[in-house]
């Protein structure tokens, strides 16, 4: 799922199979500087990562089972 309030989009995922969910290069804004990911670590906590955004490249995060993630990409 995607939203955007302005120039800052949020998009969020869920799964219930370990897995890397991948958004495509095509679909990150190109106004995008930076990427703030907070997802499901394999022990339950809550993992905040910072990512830039140079160059228009796929974003991939890592999931563990029945995990999710929100990435508010700026």
């Amino acid at each position: 799922m995607a939203r955007r309030k302005g120039g800052t989009w949020y998009i969020a995922g869920v799964n219930t199979a370990p897995t890397a969910v991948t958004i495509p290069a095509g679909l990150i804004p190109a106004t995008a500087r930076k990427a703030q990911i907070v997802r499901d670590a394999a022990d339950g906590s809550l993992q905040t990562t910072e990512v830039a955004l140079p160059a228009p490249e796929p974003l991939s995060v890592q999931l563990p089972e029945n995990g999710g993630f929100i990435a508010v990409l700026e």
